[in-house]
């Protein structure tokens, strides 16, 4: 779920979130996101349409819900908020840990993201952590509020040039024959 956030949102923008969520979930949101300059707007899952549309900034780049909240057992309206998140062009993204992609399917009802855990359900055993992040396909990243996922950055650009140039320079030097009078780092010889 971190890094679901941490692809879409930087210091200085928000996202909403249902109240009733993991206790986890509402720790990451309210303290570690917030050093990072990354408000949570919390809604109640309840909320009239206009208060929704009332939490919802400039800066607001998505909507976080989870299909069954953990502990509180509520169940969210994927369907409601899609379309809310829909009108606000940013994605709904949906923890859906609880329910299990076996019990529920929310790309379905319109969500645009599903997080899972896989630590419990998925792998069993919670000795691990583990994550996973489906995108459906259907959400516009190109509609302007992502320039970090649609529009290359020219510091990128050079840092890909770079690296390239170094792979193929190893390259070359390990396609020539005598490649082992060459001195590289971490070899022998």
């Amino acid at each position: 779920m971190l890094l679901s956030l941490l692809n879409i949102c930087n210091a200085g923008d928000s996202f909403i979130s249902i109240m009733n969520i993991y206790g986890g979930s509402v720790n990451l949101f309210s303290h570690t996101l917030r050093r990072l300059g990354i408000e949570c707007i919390y809604i109640d899952k309840n909320a009239s349409d206009e208060e929704i549309d009332a939490a919802f900034q400039s800066n607001t780049k998505a909507v976080f819900g989870e299909t069954i909240a953990n502990l509180a057992l509520t169940v969210f309206d994927i369907e409601r908020f899609a379309a809310t998140a829909d009108k606000h062009k940013v994605p709904l993204i949906i923890d859906n840990t609880f329910a299990t992609p076996i019990l529920c399917k929310p790309f379905e009802f319109g969500a645009d993201i599903i997080v899972y855990s896989t630590s419990n359900y998925m792998d069993g055993h919670a000795v691990q952590v583990g994550g996973v992040i489906v995108d459906s396909g259907n959400f516009d990243w190109t509609n302007g509020k992502f320039p970090d996922l649609t529009e290359q950055d020219d510091k990128d650009k050079a840092a890909m040039k770079e690296f390239a140039t170094k792979c193929c320079q190893l390259l070359s030097i390990r396609s020539l024959k005598n490649y082992k009078e060459i001195s590289l780092p971490g070899t022998q010889g």
